[in-house]
């Protein structure tokens, strides 16, 4: 098991296979070795759990990338024109 801790690409694949998000995210919680590569690779772990859990995950992705753009451009007048 130290092998999968010395190379994060294993633990990634590891939290990958889970059948859930809520498997990968208790399995964070096991120990502290995964709970770090939990929060240095939860990009790599969450996205395609999510796209396989969540119903149009890349489109609700696409739509809070449009809605956080939208805030920061009405946020600062600058980059409205």
């Amino acid at each position: 098991m130290d092998a999968v801790f010395r190379v994060p690409e294993l633990g990634i694949l590891i939290f990958q296979n889970c059948n859930s998000l809520n498997d990968a995210l208790s399995l964070a919680y096991t120990c502290r070795s995964f709970a770090s590569i939990w929060r240095k690779h939860s990009t790599a772990i969450v996205a395609p759990l999510a796209e396989a859990e969540i119903i149009a995950f890349p489109q609700a992705l696409v739509a809070a990338s449009l809605a956080t753009a939208t805030q920061e451009s009405t946020a600062n007048p600058h980059l409205s024109g």
